[in-house]
């Protein structure tokens, strides 16, 4: 009897399980073009670093008609770098520069959202506010770039086009951390895209399976206890 119920338990896990896979593969949509889930998704936002002059706010936008509303602050530089001009203005959370306001999200089913960086100059002059979403930008000019290596040597200094970004404008699969860098300017800019570099991560949707597996787990092993028993 006893047997009999565990193995009745276990498969009503396994199907939950095999419920959850089915349930997780979901339509998103994650870089110029917009960020958009098919579900209520929650992503988790770290800082990297900075790199520039201006002084930046990182928050969340939510898009309807072509309007971006501001809903959730992220992100910004308390000042507009850890020490002056070195490490091409190098700003980092470590180093003071930086301040974490909130670092998860939750995206709301079959909205579209995207993030804006609004920049100041050192002395207050607004430098107006450049979106990960290209249409909302000047001209519809790509002011962010989604995988890129943004932050590695062959544009780590501010200044150093990178020229490549036309070819990093959606991530291939948010569920994993994907690396966001800015281009701070409004119009035309450096294009070092590393002004403001972030990482953004949705966690896992598939979570029942390795419940399922491991209720599967204990099932065999029972059984097989109970046959060199008998």
């Amino acid at each position: 009897m006893k047997t009999r119920l565990f193995a009745t338990a276990t498969a009503a896990a396994t199907a939950t399980a095999l419920f959850g896979f089915a349930g997780s593969a979901q339509a998103f949509s994650f870089g110029t073009n917009g960020m958009s889930f098919g579900k209520d998704t929650d992503v988790e936002f770290k800082m990297v670093n900075s790199h520039g002059w201006y002084k930046s706010s990182l928050s969340i936008y939510e898009v309807q008609d072509g309007i971006a509303t501001k809903v959730y602050d992220l992100i910004r530089e308390v000042k507009n770098s850890d020490n002056g001009s070195k490490n091409g203005f190098l700003g980092t959370v470590e180093g003071g520069a930086i301040e974490v306001i909130n670092t998860t999200f939750t995206f709301l089913a079959n909205k579209v959202y995207t993030l804006g960086l609004t920049s100041v100059t050192p002395t207050g002059d607004a430098r107006g506010t450049v979106y990960t979403m290209s249409s909302l930008n000047k001209n519809g000019g790509q002011r962010a770039s989604f995988g890129a290596p943004v932050s590695e040597a062959e544009n780590g200094n501010d200044g150093t086009a990178f020229d490549g970004a036309s070819d990093y404008q959606s991530a291939a699969n948010p569920f994993q951390p994907v690396t966001i860098g800015f281009e701070d300017q409004f119009g035309g800019g450096d294009r070092d895209y590393n002004d403001f570099v972030i990482t953004a991560e949705a966690p896992e949707p598939i979570t029942l399976g390795g419940m399922a597996l491991g209720a599967a787990g204990l099932f065999a092993a029972r059984r097989r206890r109970q046959r060199k028993q008998a």
